[in-house]
């Protein structure tokens, strides 16, 4: 399987996951400001417990939480889908690079980094299902399917996305070690 990367040497690439891990960064440090004011009774960790909520329940009591804050909600949800991009990216590059490595090294997995690429691509479609969700529950009211969608699409998400990290992980750890043994 091939994937968009390919056209890139690995030196761009390596290039490229500087820039897009920096924006990456930038990006979540935003959210830990943004996404403070969202902490609460109901969603002890912020918008995830918005996302993961999954019956209309607990949605419903966690945009109640959220009355006087919930332009943060919006605000955060909406910067979210220039984030999706920017992680998918990221991750998608680690992931070459790790696969890059690990071929050099002829190490086990070599083979699945494009698959994972593909997963991560997944991942962002199902961010933005996840998002959209989110929003109608903000814009109307929680009510059947849109917390149970949020629910899959992020659990499937975040699957897809730790997955991934532990490829990159992996390929990067590989990397280290044989650069340390021809030391």
């Amino acid at each position: 399987m091939t994937n968009i990367f390919e056209r890139f040497s690995p030196q761009q690439q390596k290039k490229y996951l500087l820039v897009f891990a920096v924006l990456t960064v930038f990006f979540m440090v935003v959210f830990v400001f943004i996404d403070a004011p969202l902490v609460s009774p109901s969603a002890p960790f912020g918008i995830v417990s918005y996302e993961l909520a999954g019956t209309e329940t607990a949605a419903d009591a966690i945009l109640r939480d959220w009355d006087s804050v919930m332009g943060y909600a919006v605000i955060s949800l909406l910067m979210d889908f220039v984030f999706i991009p920017t992680y998918v990216i990221t991750i998608s590059l680690g992931c070459i690079l790790a696969g890059h490595s690990l071929k050099e090294h002829d190490w086990p997995l070599v083979s699945i980094d494009s698959y994972l690429v593909f997963a991560l691509i997944t991942a962002g479609v199902l961010d933005i299902i996840e998002n959209t969700s989110l929003l109608v529950q903000i814009y109307t009211l929680p009510q059947t399917p849109w917390p149970q969608i949020a629910f899959y699409a992020a659990i499937t998400k975040f699957a897809f996305i730790f997955i991934a990290l532990v490829y990159a992980l992996y390929g990067g750890s590989v990397s280290i070690l044989k650069r340390l043994e021809k030391k």
